[in-house]
């Protein structure tokens, strides 16, 4: 009876070892679904009691679904967004993972960004790789309706403009850019949704125009022989010499990567004013952080009413026409470009919030999450900061500082008030009451 015994001892052990052994070493069976195009993905997975899916997209946590660990099969749905997508080619990788949180099993697979569906919003000129010079209309076009629709048209990744009433248009003065190859982008605003059209290169080609070379970054003025003289000289104001490559720049000297329209032309000896870009409604919006600094000397800067603007420092409180606390969600700007988000920013009670990861990363940092504790973690421009869900004490290199209102959990993300990147990063951050945005700019 004890030989008995110890054989059936020795089977069930020999079958939790063999469990291990397969649990190890057999990865669960994990399919992903798409139509040929579109921005469904179908999971399927077979053969691990799963607890969580997780979606990354070129490496970025996008998204995460909870499913039944009961069940050794199951499916999980995302949507992909198109403002995660890189041009071209991307990774896409599922992660499954137990109730325990450890990794079950992945599945990689790439996504055409072209083959994703379209956005409702798209260019509609000019074209791909086409040639242009002089002025170029830049329009953009939409498949669906939007409410208060705010555009916004980037060149070379440089916001160039806003326009919130049609038709969607942007006149680009292509005789301010080097010859060569330039970037276009679009973006819209509506409702806390935001789209973006695919990028689109152009090749600028005007007779004369700027063309930088490899070793230099700016256009070098043409060489003259010193004049001997008590008398302070004059500026030499000659044509090019035909042996020349680069011609001599004059008139207005001050150039500005948002608004290069503000010098004179590269081909006269003489300043000529060229009108700047223009956008279709009543008035043109320039952004905050295209100031008279940012300029230089002899430039001309186009301001808008300090009023317009609003400071976000702790203790701000963005208030209605009716003198109300306001509502609602913005965008963010960092240093001149939109940051995407799946959680939108947004104001209560006044205060503006927003979620932390997806700011921080887009400025170079690095975020941690410990469910535990429910605090975060992170660095960036060299501060370590920390936060913990429900306490308006947070702590930037180990100092405290308190909180505008204690961060809480939306969507799964970690919402903070705007105030505590602004003291903990030493960034400026303002409001902008005209086009809903508040922009981040670093200090220099």
């Amino acid at each position: 009876m004890r030989k008995i015994y110890l054989c059936r001892t020795a089977a069930i052990a020999g079958l939790v070892v063999l469990g291990a052994f397969a649990s190890a070493f057999f990865d669960p069976t994990i399919a992903i679904s798409r139509a040929v195009t579109g921005n469904a993905l179908t999971i399927h997975y077979k053969g691990a009691h799963a607890r969580t899916i997780e979606l990354l997209i070129n490496g970025q946590s996008m998204a995460t679904r909870t499913v039944n660990p009961n069940d050794s099969s199951g499916n999980a749905y995302f949507s992909i967004d198109p403002l995660a997508m890189q041009d071209g080619q991307n990774t896409v990788e599922i992660k499954i993972y137990s109730v325990k949180g450890r990794l079950l099993g992945i599945k990689k697979s790439t996504i055409d960004a072209g083959t994703v569906a379209e956005a409702p919003f798209f260019m509609k000129a000019p074209s791909m790789g086409q040639t242009v010079q002089g002025s170029v209309r830049i329009s953009v076009g939409m498949s669906q309706s939007f409410t208060s629709p705010y555009v916004s048209f980037f060149i070379d990744n440089k916001l160039r403009s806003f326009s919130n009433t049609p038709p969607f248009t942007f006149d680009w003065d292509t005789t301010s850019e080097p010859n060569g190859w330039h970037t276009l982008q679009s973006w819209l605003v509506s409702n806390s949704e935001t789209y973006k059209t695919q990028s689109l290169k152009v090749f600028v080609n005007n007779p004369g125009g700027m063309t930088p070379r490899e070793s230099q970054s700016q256009v070098e003025p043409a060489k003259t022989n010193p004049v001997k003289s008590t008398v302070k000289p004059m500026p030499v104001k000659t044509a090019p010499k035909a042996s020349q490559t680069q011609p001599k720049v004059s008139g207005l000297v001050g150039m500005n990567q948002i608004h290069s329209h503000l010098y004179g032309s590269a081909q006269s000896t003489k300043p000529i004013v060229v009108a700047g870009p223009s956008m279709a409604g009543p008035r043109q919006l320039i952004p905050k952080y295209v100031t008279a600094n940012s300029l230089k000397k002899n430039a001309v800067a186009l301001a808008e009413p300090e009023a317009r603007f609003v400071s976000i420092t702790n203790g701000t409180r963005l208030m209605s026409s009716n003198s109300a606390y306001m509502t609602g969600t913005f965008s963010i700007l960092l240093n001149g470009a939109f940051v995407p988000f799946d959680v939108q920013p947004r104001i209560d009670q006044g205060i503006p919030m927003t979620p932390i990861r997806y700011l921080l990363q887009q400025d170079g940092g690095t975020v941690r999450w410990d469910n535990l504790t429910k605090t975060v973690t992170a660095k960036d421009e060299g501060k370590s900061l920390w936060v913990r869900i429900g306490d308006n004490i947070a702590k930037v290199n180990s100092a405290e500082m308190t909180l505008d209102k204690a961060p809480y959990i939306d969507g799964s993300r970690a919402i903070v008030p705007l105030s505590f990147i602004r003291d903990a990063l030493k960034v400026d951050v303002q409001y902008d009451k005209t086009t809903n945005h508040v922009l981040i700019t670093s200090r220099k």
